[in-house]
């Protein structure tokens, strides 16, 4: 499922042209989503954030948010969003300030988000 998920990323990170580009699916338990497939994130990022900075359900993450809502989150800069505040660490050493998640939809059910990433301050078109 890894080859699948990154191949995933890897055609939304090149159609749409993020610097990086995350799947996010939620553990067995569901109580936390994971990065299960990136494009031009580091494994190092990927690692922390899926066991040092989790993105728990029941957060105010863009992930969290977007999955719970099913519709897309954006955020211009992590870097003066109070709800990023856990992963701020994370995102400067990977070097991205903007993000937007999106669910992924199958059916009436959510089954996880795709998140984009771009290396500096982005505003985020509702076209995007």
């Amino acid at each position: 499922m890894l080859e699948v998920l990154c191949l995933v990323a890897d055609t939304a990170r090149t159609l749409l042209g993020f610097d990086f580009c995350g799947v996010l699916i939620p553990d067995a338990h569901r109580e936390r989503l994971l990065v299960q497939g990136w494009s031009g994130l580091s494994e190092e990022y990927v690692r922390r954030v899926n066991s040092d900075r989790p993105i728990r359900l029941d957060s105010r993450s863009p992930s969290s948010r977007s999955f719970h809502q099913g519709e897309p989150v954006a955020i211009r800069d992590v870097r003066i969003e109070p709800d990023f505040a856990l992963w701020a660490g994370v995102a400067q050493d990977q070097g991205y300030r903007a993000i937007v998640a999106v669910p992924l939809i199958a059916g009436t059910e959510v089954l996880g988000t795709l998140n984009g990433y771009y290396t500096s301050v982005h505003t985020f078109t509702r076209h995007e």
